[in-house]
């Protein structure tokens, strides 16, 4: 099925995703092999996000069953099956101290559930005017963000609200983050504009950052605080150095996903160490190692190193003919049709279920790349 939600497990091995068609997988992170375990599905309609808990022992899982449900992260034997919202379920996040989910729901609440018992603790969050769409805990544990066409940050131990409404995007809020000091937060949705806020004053930090054509998805700090990772649907990550404002670089992820309902869920990942990006286009999921990925560098030098560097004059870009070429339109190889979409990564391999791509996992190793001065 289609992906709609991509994570990596806290030690960065395994990737767990979640598809239209019901289900959970887990993958292996260096092999992209599915990892041998029971299926985990949901009773019916799409799983709209999947995460693993922070010590990596549980995933949690949400969808258009209105349930959130609890998976044994080693087996996919199901633990538990908690109920409460009375429309789908679009979001979840895990308390820094992994006993907590925090669920956002299309019926316009967030409620807060006890891991080990399955129990709603503290009162139903309500105050949004319409579905949420993504919700966050701060660092400490104590807030949570939570994302419709305002966003709105809660007491987690009480469920009041904390402060105003913040307001500023022009439409739906698909994604918010807290910075790793808990003194920020970003957020991106349909506007194509990602905005930070400032969490004790309560208002807008500076002008949005601008580039993305499309609605963005997903939005994540780095682990420095340094940089944002944003993802849009034209499946194009962004990197913006947030105290200059500007972008870093860009990537295509991939085949453009197909038109999904309103809801979406993050379809993007950066490993716990940041060395790995993995995003959902479609029907494939695909990972780079950004130690070696080709960005497109668009500021000054002297700005902080966002850590994704590698060969350089590749041409990112969609290969209709089947020839990948670097800026100077020079032919670099060939790719049968079957495996062909956007192309600009440096080392790349593809989890996919797609009709098109029963081979499985494909790698493309740039620096193994022999080029003669003419084909």
């Amino acid at each position: 099925g289609g992906v709609t939600s991509v994570a990596f497990s806290p030690d960065g091995q395994r990737i767990a995703s979640a598809s239209d068609d019901g289900n959970v997988r887990v993958w292996d992170a260096r092999s992209g092999e599915p990892v041998s375990m029971e299926k985990m599905s949901h009773s019916g309609g799409i799983v709209w996000s999947a995460l693993f808990s922070p010590d990596g022992e549980m995933i949690a899982s949400v969808g258009d069953d209105r349930l959130l449900r609890l998976w044994d992260a080693r087996t996919g034997l199901p633990l538990k099956a908690l109920q409460g919202h009375t429309g789908e379920i679009n979001c979840l996040a895990f308390s820094p101290d992994g006993k907590r989910v925090a669920t956002g729901s299309e019926d316009k609440t967030i409620r807060l559930w006890n891991v080990s018992t399955g129990e709603q603790i503290s009162k139903t969050m309500e105050g949004h005017e319409d579905g949420v769409f993504g919700v966050a805990f701060s660092p400490d544990g104590e807030l949570i963000a939570s994302a419709s066409y305002t966003i709105r940050l809660w007491r987690s131990q009480s469920g009041t609200p904390h402060g105003a409404p913040l307001r500023g995007h022009t439409s739906f809020v698909n994604s918010i983050a807290f910075s790793l000091d808990g003194a920020c937060i970003a957020s991106g949705g349909e506007d194509t504009k990602i905005r930070l806020w400032d969490v004790q004053g309560l208002h807008n930090i500076g002008e949005p950052l601008e580039g993305h054509k499309r609605e963005i998805g997903h939005v994540a700090f780095s682990l420095d605080g340094l940089f944002i990772y944003s993802y849009s649907r034209e499946s194009e990550i962004r990197c913006w150095n947030v105290k200059a404002g500007t972008a870093v670089g860009q990537l295509f992820a991939g085949y453009p996903p197909p038109e999904p309902p309103h809801t979406m869920s993050p379809i993007f990942s950066a490993s716990p160490d940041n060395t790995h990006i993995v995003a959902g286009c479609g029907h494939t999921i695909r990972v780079w190692d950004t130690q070696t990925f080709n960005w497109e560098i668009e500021v000054e030098e002297s700005l902080p190193d966002s850590g994704l560097r590698g060969p350089h004059n590749l041409l990112a870009g969609y290969i209709e003919d089947g020839w990948v070429r670097n800026s100077r339109s020079e032919l670099l190889l060939w790719v049968p049709e079957s495996f062909r979409g956007l192309v600009g990564d440096v080392s790349l391999y593809c989890i996919s279920n797609d009709e098109n791509n029963r081979a499985g996992p494909i790698r493309i190793h740039w620096d193994k790349l022999c080029q003669g001065r003419s084909w």
